[in-house]
């Protein structure tokens, strides 16, 4: 995985390098690489919440549901972090099978929020990470500000709780199916 880190911004002024005050560049770092996101920055330092920590939190709250990841990466070249998780049983309506996956998305540059939510079927690009948000019948989100530990934290209880309303959901698929 890759870490992400905020630096001081400069800017060329009159050919001379000038640190602009309150603003720092948003930088992704992996094995020796480094990829700076020209046209993002962040106006403050506070600590930005990294891959693996994101993986941790959601390891722990999704393995109470026994859900167990199925695809890890990044979109919009590195920009944006994703993890989708399998849970362990699907379901049957009207005779087809189905599979549920827990995912969640990071965006590190602030133009998009923290956002976790169901769907049933797994993010594994731009493309299925935007109809499995748009499809998803639970989903929450936080902007990235204050203490992004804490507000992750809170945002996972609250989808803990709307995922054990599940089997009510399906039940409901499986009636109105029949």
């Amino acid at each position: 995985l890759y870490n992400v880190e905020h630096r001081p911004c400069f800017a060329d002024v009159n050919g001379e390098r000038v640190q602009i005050t309150d603003v720092n560049a948003i930088v992704m770092r992996m094995n020796g690489f480094e990829k700076f996101f020209e046209s993002r920055s962040a106006t403050d330092s506070r600590p930005i919440v990294q891959p693996v920590e994101t993986l941790e939190m959601l390891e722990t709250a999704f393995s109470k549901f026994g859900a167990k990841f199925s695809s890890v990466g990044a979109l919009y070249g590195g920009e944006t972090f994703f993890v989708s998780a399998e849970l362990p049983e699907g379901f049957s309506v009207a005779g087809d099978e189905h599979l549920s996956y827990l995912n969640a998305t990071d965006n590190f540059t602030g133009m998009q929020r923290f956002r976790v939510f169901n769907s049933f079927f797994r993010v594994v690009c731009q493309n299925t990470a935007r109809a499995a948000y748009n499809c998803s019948t639970n989903k929450s989100a936080t902007n990235h500000t204050g203490d992004m530990k804490t507000r992750v934290s809170d945002i996972i209880a609250e989808f803990e709780c709307l995922v054990a309303a599940q089997p009510a959901a399906i039940a409901l698929l499986q009636q109105a199916a029949t």
